[in-house]
């Protein structure tokens, strides 16, 4: 079997990651700019920029529109995408400084996830038919968190590495916030899902992808699924009138995101990052779970903590997504393939929506953490919204607008 081992930026005192010592920046990288208050696993809050259209177009609207300024066609009833909750002292109820989901909740009940990853696991496996065989193959899997949608696209990747080069030496790095538990990611690779065989390693390490996280030059094949749409910090409060700042906060974190991958990889090196986005005019396919999550802790929070209530979040379209991208990251391949459903299919074959309600909310539990919403009144807050998927369950369809995107190192 090949070895486990921990890198020292993932060192784990106690089975909780610590950070590392500051260190200088590289010159020429890009700003590190990642809130130890912010998350980077799959989200639940959408964008509420404008009104939808039937089909799936890939350009914004044509006209003009002031630099820095929303979309046309915004809400005006509902807050933008969102900040944290936070105390009065302004400090953090959610995001990793507060996780402690139950070990394997998430790995158990990421089915949406996993089924949006799957999206880009042609686009993965053809990035490792191309990239160049020299020196170690080392593959980047950024934004793991427990690991269990980690697996497959990893073991995809290196059959084709190992078929390519029997005698190659092949490491995979996952990475995460230092606050993530890698804990439950361990224990996968230690057991029968594992992707590990002989010649290969893995590792950890703790660190935000808004900043370089390995040296110049050194990786083979970067993966990131599920992760992208989560922003460095909360730029404003939630409102529609500071959507200009959500707009520019999101516009510098995937400049950062994008300029971070293009010092990490190898000339010809090549990512696939698979990102949770929006049509056109905003829309991201989720708004009606959205809503009832947002309407359920309204009734579960108290005044001060719904008056800041929101998450960091942003869900770009196919021309932000596409923005940043230039010759020394240039874009291969584009997808935005339809989002798979597994639990309204499964609820659709067995017409058992109690089954169906558990899923969805587990889900939320899942994707939102635990310690929150136990703090906030957990139990009232999963019954509430168990009821209004139950009287609801097609609104309640957590299907996403995806985009897929094949970048390679000039």
């Amino acid at each position: 079997m090949g070895a486990l081992f921990r890198t020292v930026q993932g060192r784990v005192r106690n089975g909780r990651p610590i950070q590392d010592s500051p260190r200088t920046r590289p010159k020429g990288a890009p700003y590190s700019g990642q809130s130890r208050n912010t998350s980077e696993r799959g989200a639940l809050f959408r964008t509420v920029r404008g009104h939808a259209r039937k089909g799936r177009p890939i350009q914004d609207s044509p006209g003009t529109r002031p630099k820095g300024a929303p979309y046309s066609g915004q809400s005006t009833d509902t807050p933008e995408r969102g900040a944290l909750f936070k105390t009065p002292e302004g400090k953090s109820l959610s995001g990793p400084n507060a996780l402690a989901v139950k070990k394997g909740f998430y790995n158990r009940h990421s089915q949406p996830q996993a089924a949006a990853a799957a999206q880009g696991f042609a686009l993965f496996e053809q990035a490792a038919r191309e990239v160049p065989l020299e020196g170690v193959m080392q593959v980047a899997d950024l934004a793991c968190f427990h690991g269990g949608n980690s697996m497959e696209p990893m073991r995809r990747a290196l059959t084709i590495l190992r078929e390519r080069a029997s005698n190659a030496f092949l490491e995979v790095t996952h990475t995460d916030l230092p606050t993530n538990d890698f804990n439950p990611l361990f224990d996968l690779l230690a057991g029968p899902e594992s992707y590990l065989q002989p010649g290969v390693l893995a590792s950890v390490r703790a660190g935000s992808f808004y900043q370089p996280l390995f040296r110049p030059a050194s990786l083979s094949l970067i993966w990131c699924s599920a992760a992208t749409h989560w922003l460095s910090r909360v730029p404003a409060p939630a409102n529609p009138m500071y959507a200009a700042q959500w707009y520019e906060q999101a516009r510098l974190d995937w400049q950062a995101w994008i300029d971070s991958r293009a010092y990490e990889l190898k000339s010809g090196g090549q990512l696939v990052m698979v990102g949770s986005g929006a049509d056109s005019f905003g829309r991201t396919g989720a708004e009606g779970l959205v809503s009832m999550v947002r309407e359920t802790m309204a009734e579960v929070l108290g005044p001060r903590q719904r008056a800041r209530l929101a998450l960091p979040t942003y869900h770009r379209t196919l021309r932000e997504w596409l923005a940043p991208l230039g010759p020394r990251l240039a874009l291969k391949e584009v997808l935005e393939p339809p989002m798979p459903e597994p639990y309204w299919d499964e609820y659709q074959k067995t017409g058992d929506l109690e089954a169906y309600a558990d899923r969805v909310v587990s889900f939320v539990v899942a994707a939102l953490n635990q310690p929150l919403l136990k703090r906030q009144g957990g139990k009232d807050f999963e019954q509430r919204l168990r009821q209004r998927v139950l009287a609801h369950p097609e609104l309640a369809r957590p299907r996403w607008w995806l985009t897929v995107l094949r970048l390679v190192r000039a």
